[in-house]
């Protein structure tokens, strides 16, 4: 199984490759032209940074509970 800190960049890899292609759609069609896929991509990109936030907290959960066990 993968460390902590690799789950965090693998998806902050994730969550950037979204935004890349949410910002390029946007970009190249348009705002109201993108309204399909806008939700899904955006979906996308609010979980990505959902997952982020979760393993950031459990990180320093662990990082925490390690130092009082010393």
């Amino acid at each position: 199984m993968a460390s902590l800190q690799e789950q965090i960049d693998f998806m902050q890899k994730e969550h950037d490759r979204c935004k890349l292609v949410y910002d390029f759609l946007l970009k190249e069609f348009g705002e109201k032209n993108i309204s399909i896929l806008d939700e899904e991509v955006s979906e996308k990109i609010h979980f990505a940074q959902a997952i982020i936030f979760s393993l950031k907290e459990l990180q320093t959960f662990k990082m925490s509970a390690h130092g009082k066990a010393k």
